[in-house]
């Protein structure tokens, strides 16, 4: 007879929390997982086809919606893909991705872009809860298009703009209020437009006060592009002054005074009017955009959706990536990708020398794979400053990480990833000219990244190019948002650049007296 076990409240909650967590992590993977390539997006789900097909429809317009608001030119993808996981539910970030309380989210990377959607509303993707994932899509695709610098308001506001954007019948409804800036909205939260200006990246903001900045700034850009003023007073071509002087190095508060002739203060009148007097959204037929709808479908093997899935979350969750490479392997052992996955989980966990034993069977099994490669250059620099590899030798390591990360470009020369990578391996070893010419090609690719843009600033910094590294590091420091770690450093090499310059000043006053 097995021992009564007194069975409380609490404890029976822990054991179906856990259950239900077991239970979704192990579902998410079966069923008849299918791929659906259409020309901008490789969308992986179970659910039906012809939700699937209407999901693809949307994403398809919504990418003609962006660039004809921004008018900015699609300049397509460059072999560099964005993923869009459309799963069953919500739960399933939180218990697969491990981002809990996310209904969808956006990451982009040098290998892909990962989108990953977990709440549905039948009529509207786009709607309520997906509305973050599409939030930084609109970043993606603005800094895809145009080089250009936008300030924290406008680039903040313009994504809270169109991430709320609607499809339905046969329409699509721009303008909509986004949930989140509508409750700020009405809870009457206020971040004066002055304050607004000089804010370069909205994570050193309170979490409340970031709320009221979301929503201030999606009610300043909505004015400035839907209100009766806009067309009267032609706001839209002042607000492009406005960029532009931005983008000339004019201070924020300075390009607003000269480029809207008038202060910010005496805009907040104007916002409050315009917010009592109720907030405009626009339908566009869809008939009127040229919108590409067509895919075509694969279905998925077991071991192909466990290694995507794998890929994706063994960042936030390696104990489930480890189980899923593992069944990979148990069907099929010369996979050499799941086995390099399972070398990147013991590299997460400090296990090193593991990590190499299990890199270098996976490039006995494929010698010719890029990829490896570039997760074998990845453990050499990684490890290296770990506790296992402590004495390794830092400089030996990266040079022969650098030659994996070469050996990965000479495999696949055109990919994003292959180029960065060895560049940024370049770089680092004092080899900036080398690097160059990789990290301009890289641009090309991917304008978005602030990664390239941060490693091409630091190239030009360290041939002596010191307009095009200002240029580049300024790009990059607006985009710190992305990647706070990042900002410091970009700041002390942007102060580096006005230490040369005062420098090279003074010696030229020298020779002059």
């Amino acid at each position: 007879m097995l021992p009564k076990t007194a069975v409380t409240p609490t404890l029976l909650a822990t054991l179906l929390l856990s259950l239900l967590s077991v239970s979704s992590q192990a579902a998410i993977e079966s069923g008849k997982w299918q791929r659906y390539n259409s020309k901008n997006f490789e969308v992986y789900s179970k659910l039906s086809e012809k939700l699937v097909a209407k999901r693809i429809s949307d994403l398809e317009a919504f990418r003609v919606v962006v660039h004809m608001l921004t008018d900015t030119k699609d300049r397509g993808n460059y072999n560099h893909t964005t993923k869009l996981m459309l799963l069953s539910t919500q739960a399933e970030i939180d218990t697969v991705y491990k981002i809990e309380g996310a209904s969808g989210f956006m990451r982009p990377g040098l290998r892909d872009n990962l989108m990953v959607v977990g709440k549905h509303d039948k009529r509207n993707l786009l709607s309520g809860a997906n509305e973050i994932a599409f939030h930084e899509y609109v970043h993606y695709l603005m800094r895809n298009a145009s080089p250009a610098i936008y300030p924290s308001w406008y680039d903040e506001g313009f994504a809270e703009l169109l991430s709320s954007t609607e499809f339905k019948s046969g329409k699509a409804r721009v303008g909509v209020i986004p949930k989140g800036s509508a409750y700020s909205l009405t809870l009457g939260a206020r971040f004066p437009v002055a304050k607004m200006l000089p804010v370069t990246s909205t994570w050193s903001l309170p979490k409340r006060k970031r709320a009221a900045f979301y929503a201030r700034s999606w009610l300043l850009v909505h004015y400035l592009y839907f209100s009766p003023a806009a067309r009267e007073q032609n706001l839209g071509a002042k607000t492009v002054q406005y960029l532009e002087r931005i983008n000339r190095g004019e201070s924020a508060e300075a390009a607003f005074h000269d480029a809207y002739g008038q202060t910010p203060e005496a805009l907040e009148t104007d916002l409050r009017d315009y917010e009592k007097a109720g907030l405009p959204s626009y339908s566009i037929p869809l008939e009127k955009l040229e919108v590409d709808v067509g895919y075509t479908k694969v279905a998925l093997t077991k071991s192909e959706i466990a290694y995507e899935l794998g890929y994706q979350i063994l960042g936030n969750n390696p104990k489930r990536a480890r189980k899923l490479f593992t069944r990979i392997l148990k069907d099929e052992p010369t996979d050499a990708r799941a086995l390099a996955g399972l070398g990147v989980i013991e590299q997460i966990e400090g296990n090193y020398n593991a990590a190499a034993d299990i890199m270098q069977s996976a490039l006995k099994i494929a010698p010719d794979d890029y990829l490896l490669h570039i997760e074998m250059g990845d453990l050499l620099t990684g490890a290296c400053q770990g506790s296992e590899w402590a004495n390794c030798g830092f400089e030996q390591a990266l040079k022969t990480s650098a030659k994996h990360f070469e050996t990965a470009y000479q495999l696949e020369p055109d990919l994003l990833e292959t180029n960065a990578r060895y560049a940024s391996a370049l770089n680092e070893m004092g080899r900036a000219e080398e690097a160059l010419p990789l990290l301009e090609k890289a641009a090309t690719l991917a304008p978005w990244s602030q990664q390239v843009v941060m490693l091409l600033g630091s190239a030009h910094l360290s041939v002596g190019n010191l307009g095009d590294a200002e240029m580049y590091l300024r790009r990059a420091l607006a985009w710190s948002g992305e990647s706070p770690g990042n900002e410091k450093a970009i700041r002390e090499a942007l102060m580096q650049i006005q230490l040369i310059r005062a420098s090279r000043e003074k010696q030229l006053r020298k020779k002059g007296s």
